[in-house]
């Protein structure tokens, strides 16, 4: 990491101050725990370790971050600042919505850090499959939309999908079309074509219900 640190570009200045003013420090790249965690458009998210001071600190305090840091614009910073809002809000709601720590903000970049490090999450597991519709499931029956339902936008963390990367945040308290629309992007991004009606009002009726239960798996399409 430190010839990473050498090189002089945004990124690294950016890197540097972010760290500086969340006390953490990047992780250095290990077999199977890369330092770079993900990257697009004009973020980068980093593995990091917080800095602590003492002793005392709890083991949860001491545990490995994500930060995700961007450098561009001012429409870039504020898209950030808007996500870390919103994730916010959204785990209010639901605990399968990862959770943040403290943001930094300055006119040429920004950063925040997530406390859930995970795994990304992919298309050939049938259970990662099904869990994605059981989160997106959660968010739904607490009134929550997510607004840009693909599988890239979760992490597998500690066996269970956590959504991240809220691009159209929506609350809502009855049935909305928000439903079947972030039914329809999830389910599109997995089987690569669009879900039947009836499987749309299957997963409504699930929605309403509160529950997905055994016998719907099939209807929805998943299995």
């Amino acid at each position: 990491m430190q010839n990473f640190f050498d090189v002089p570009s945004p990124l690294v200045k950016a890197l540097k101050a972010s760290c500086d003013a969340l006390s953490v420090t990047p992780c250095t790249p290990q077999v199977n725990s890369p330092c770079i965690l993900g990257a697009g458009g004009s973020g980068v998210v980093f593995r990091a370790t917080p800095i602590v001071s003492d002793q005392t600190s709890t083991t949860a305090a001491m545990q490995t971050k994500a930060l995700k840091v961007v450098v561009g614009d001012y429409g870039a910073i504020l898209r950030l600042d808007r996500k870390w809002e919103a994730i916010k809000m959204a785990r209010d709601h639901s605990d399968r919505v990862v959770s943040v720590g403290d943001k930094f903000i300055s006119y040429e970049f920004a950063a925040y850090l997530i406390n859930e490090v995970g795994n990304a999450v992919g298309t050939s597991s049938e259970e990662q499959k099904k869990d994605l519709f059981v989160a997106l499931h959660d968010l739904h029956i607490h009134g929550v939309s997510h607004g840009d339902v693909r599988f890239f936008n979760a992490i597998s963390f500690s066996g269970r999908i956590l959504w991240i990367d809220f691009e159209g945040l929506f609350f809502f308290d009855k049935i909305t079309w928000r439903i079947a629309d972030d039914f329809s992007q999830l389910f599109k991004s997995l089987f690569a074509q669009e879900p039947t009606e009836a499987q749309i009002m299957v997963y409504k009726q699930c929605v309403e219900a509160k529950q997905i239960s055994a016998e719907t798996w099939e209807s929805l399409g998943v299995l």
